[in-house]
């Protein structure tokens, strides 16, 4: 409990200065730091989490897109093998020449 004491004698000359200001200076103090608030929220908070959420729903997207050609593959190697061997290859040429997925094949 020693530390608040002193916390409170070196914020005491602010708080008197803060006193000694009209109701227009306060007003305006309090608006500014709101504002100073509100943009360190944006920067350090919401701006990173919006980024990862639309860097999720692009991998949803094309893990949807993936699920997609799988099933037109699937649904062509019944009907005829030579179709399901061109739907491959196209997903396959698609996969390699997404810039994410290069060399992923690899580590399997």
């Amino acid at each position: 409990m020693n530390a608040l004491p002193a916390v409170s004698s070196r914020l005491r000359p602010f708080i008197e200065r803060l006193d000694a200001l009209t109701l227009r200076e306060r007003v305006i103090i309090f608006g500014a730091g709101v504002v100073l608030v509100y943009i360190a929220w944006q920067t350090l908070l919401m701006d990173p989490l919006a980024a990862r959420a639309k860097m999720a729903e692009q991998h949803l997207a094309d893990a949807n897109r993936e699920m997609a050609t799988i099933d037109q593959i699937g649904a062509a190697s019944a009907q005829n093998p030579a179709v399901a061997a061109a739907l491959r290859n196209r997903a396959l040429t698609e996969r390699l020449g997404r810039p994410g997925l290069r060399g992923a094949g690899a580590d399997d």
